[in-house]
């Protein structure tokens, strides 16, 4: 309540002419786990006891701000465990991991409750109370009425959402086909990770949420601020300072190669939340004109994609002698074929000096050199951080010549070498595994239930 009536929330009439009022039903949840955990036998001791600690942890670090290292711990555990994020409590966000555990003890209390009782008029009772409170707090959803109100701070403009626009589509299906490895920047960039698609039919309704371009074509794309991560005040302080120059450079350190000019931006977005203090007004002529290379093609008249400027232009993995800075030299790129997610070939041609290579990802020392014949790691040069987030190997020549097998490389005249290698992320195995044993899981799950479902059904029968 305090969130919404802080911030002017347009949903706040709908939270306390409905949702407030419905707070004393909705107890109904909560007293009837304390009753299941009052008359529970010794064998369902176990599972109430384990299910009502899941969900009890999951409100603590739901919570997080408990004790003076609870923020701490909170953060630590979402950079460090995979899928943490589900327990998050950011502003307004509920974590999915608190309705998951509330679902699980709800259902395991309900079953305690009707196997205690005998009457069928008390569980048909408790079976339309329960439904009927449901359906209550599901109206706002079913009648509509969130989407009914305008987006935050604009008054004509609605989340709403029948067909994404023929243009879009075109769009994406264009980036799909292109083969390259790249990052791809929206104009204007908003200050959150969400883009606005207008409805193909109804002109005041859009899509306002987090990109959809990596599910239509498995190409990622910066579409905010919040996009960069730590780095998005960087990047803010050289828009407001209108810093075309370091704007262009900071785009080539995170591999944009493309960029969608959006100009289907109505006025209200621009000057909402969304764009933030000012900054969708910020992307002015001069800013397009800096960082803009060759147009690609035009979509309609809501998009055009184009390359970004030559001056700025990058690709995901280079080589460059510059091992201090690890600055760029197009001369010097280096070719490379993307295998999967977690493994990439390149060929270094040519070399007879030490160089850099750099990988534009964000920085893991699970990143290995591989050599190509052999698929076994090669220790070359030293792994380190590369603008604070990327990869980089500082390779020696005559390192290289000592470590590769001798049928990994050419030897050319004039001394120089070519060789193929490998980059390979070794903890890929892992999610291979992942997916494999949740399948089992699920499979395994399933045959459970059915023979118990079965087993149970005898079991009536034999007691009729």
């Amino acid at each position: 309540y305090d969130i919404q009536n802080n911030f002017k929330w347009s949903y706040l009439p709908i939270f306390t002419s409905w949702y407030m009022k419905l707070i004393p039903l909705n107890l109904l949840f909560l007293l009837l786990i304390l009753y299941a955990g009052n008359i529970l036998k010794k064998e369902q001791k176990w599972i109430y006891i384990s299910s009502l600690l899941s969900l009890l942890l999951a409100l603590y670090l739901f919570t997080v701000n408990i004790g003076s290292w609870g923020i701490s711990l909170f953060i630590f555990l979402n950079n460090h465990i995979p899928g943490f994020v589900m327990f998050r409590n950011m502003y307004d966000k509920l974590g999915f991991a608190i309705s998951f555990s509330l679902a699980i003890i709800f259902t395991i209390s309900l079953e305690i409750v009707f196997n205690q009782t005998k009457s069928l008029t008390k569980k048909t009772f408790l079976i339309g109370f329960i439904f009927i409170t449901l359906l209550l707090n599901a109206k706002p959803f079913l009648l509509n009425e969130f989407l009914s109100t305008p987006i935050w701070t604009t008054h004509n403009t609605f989340n709403k959402m029948t067909k994404f626009n023929n243009d879009f589509m075109n769009l994406t299906s264009f980036i799909k086909g292109q083969d390259v490895d790249a990052r791809y920047l929206w104009v204007p960039l908003n200050a959150g990770n969400t883009i606005q698609i207008k409805d193909q039919y109804v002109k005041n309704n859009y899509y306002s949420g987090v990109s959809p371009l990596l599910i239509l074509t498995g190409k990622n794309d910066y579409s905010g601020l919040t996009s960069f991560g730590d780095f998005a005040n960087e990047l803010k302080k050289y828009i407001y300072t209108k810093d075309y120059e370091n704007i262009g450079n900071f785009y080539q350190r995170f591999n944009v190669q493309y960029i969608i000019v959006d100009h289907d931006r109505s006025d209200e977005f621009s000057n909402s939340y969304l764009c933030g203090e000012n900054l969708c007004n910020l992307q002015t002529k001069k800013y397009l004109q800096a960082i803009l290379g060759k147009k690609v093609k035009d979509f309609g008249k809501r998009y055009s994609l184009y390359e970004i400027n030559t001056k700025f232009a990058t690709q995901k993995i280079y080589i460059t002698k510059d091992t201090n800075g690890f600055k760029q030299n197009d001369e010097n790129m280096v070719s490379f074929q993307k295998i999967s997610n977690i493994e990439y070939r390149f060929s270094i041609k040519n070399m007879r000096n030490d160089i850099a290579l750099v990988l534009l990802s964000p920085y893991y020392n699970n990143w290995q050199i591989r050599d190509v014949s052999n698929k076994i790691p090669v220790a070359l040069g030293t792994h380190t951080s590369v603008f604070n987030y990327a990869n980089g190997w500082v390779i020696k020549f005559a390192d290289l010549k000592k470590v590769l097998p001798r049928n990994s490389y050419t030897l050319n005249k004039d001394g120089s070498i070519t060789t193929q290698l490998t980059l390979y992320f070794d903890l890929g195995i892992y999610y291979k595994l992942g997916i494999i044993i949740s399948s089992i899981t699920t499979v395994a799950s399933i045959i459970i239930i059915v023979f118990s479902m079965k087993t149970d059904v005898e079991k009536r029968k034999q007691n009729l």
